[in-house]
Order: C-alpha cells, then structure tokens, then sequence
C-alpha cells in the first residue's frame, strides 16, 4: 500500500511542473500588486542610501534631514559651478572650432547646390541623339 502522499521516488509530471509554476507567479503577481510603496520626499535628491532602504523596505518614507538636504543641494551648486567654469576658459577656443566647421559646411552646401554654375558646361547630347 501506498502512502498517502504518492510515491516516494516519482518524479512530477509536466501538468503538476506548470501548476506549479503558475501558482508561484500568480501568488509573485499579488504580492507585488498589494505592495504599499512609501512616500518620497525631495525626489530629486535620491542618494544610494535610499535605493538601499528602498530595497530593504518598500513601505519605509524616505526623508531627507535638513542637514543632508543642505549638503546635497550645496554639492549640486558646486559641481554645475565647476562645470560653468570649465566651460568658460574652453569656450574660446571651442568657439574658433565651431567656426571654421561653420564655414566648411556652408561651403560645401554652397557648392552642392549652386555648383552647376561653376561646371563647365559642353555639348551635352540627349538620350534620342544619334
């Protein structure tokens, strides 16, 4: 006789595998849809440390101290600071380069569509000439 489990060594037939399986991603499908997900604060200044709480904890708020929302919004400041002024000792000679690739595309466009003038013109027969 049996015992009221089944077979001990059988393995599971194709049908019992995709039950299975359907029932794990249904079940995966509810959790997700029933997730209470936190409220953020300041979302423009998401650091790695929330990612991480996030992770962790989906329902958690995520806030940022007065202390750290300063320093952040200061670090913002001084990296586009940096940045302006990396580009205003370079914008000389960018400027000089930006030029000249002016000219030489207006050049070229010129000839492209104005070049018939400057091409010599000789006798050109027809398709119906002999």
């Amino acid at each position: 006789m049996a015992p009221p489990g089944g077979k001990i060594n059988r393995p599971r037939t194709e049908l019992k595998k995709k039950l299975f399986k359907r029932r794990r991603v249904l079940s995966r499908d509810r959790r997700r849809k029933r997730l209470v997900v936190g409220a953020v604060i300041d979302e423009g200044l998401t650091t790695k440390h929330h990612l991480k709480k996030r992770a962790s904890s989906a329902r958690a708020n995520i806030t940022l101290s007065g202390k750290k929302r300063r320093k952040l919004l200061q670090q913002i400041r001084l990296a586009q600071k940096e940045k302006a002024a990396m580009e205003g000792k370079s914008g000389a000679q960018r400027f000089h380069k930006k030029k000249s690739g002016f000219y030489l595309s207006f050049i070229f466009f010129f000839f492209f569509f104005f070049g018939s003038i400057f091409r010599s013109r000789g006798p050109n027969p027809g398709p119906c000439a002999s």
